[in-house]
């Protein structure tokens, strides 16, 4: 299993491709691209007043070749419109 230290950083975001590994005729049983993981689970963000900036939660890979699940956290400066 691959493992990403805590706080390190990613070049740009990346989703994250899940499967059980469970085929069938109509698929990879609970298969897809993960924002948010399980159904159970909502988008989260909080936007910051004083800064001007939301912050949010989304799950990825730190990168492309990297099978691992990472909880990433960043930010939409409205400022800047980044």
């Amino acid at each position: 299993m691959d493992y990403v230290s805590p706080l390190s950083s990613a070049d740009g975001y990346r989703g994250i491709w899940f499967t059980l590994g469970q085929p069938s005729a109509f698929g990879d049983k609970y298969s897809g691209g993960l924002g948010t993981y399980t159904a159970n689970h909502v988008p989260m963000a909080e936007y910051a007043p004083a800064v001007n900036k939301t912050f949010f939660t989304y799950g990825g890979t730190p990168a492309a070749d990297q099978r691992a699940l990472a909880i990433m956290v960043s930010y939409y400066d409205h400022a800047k419109g980044v």
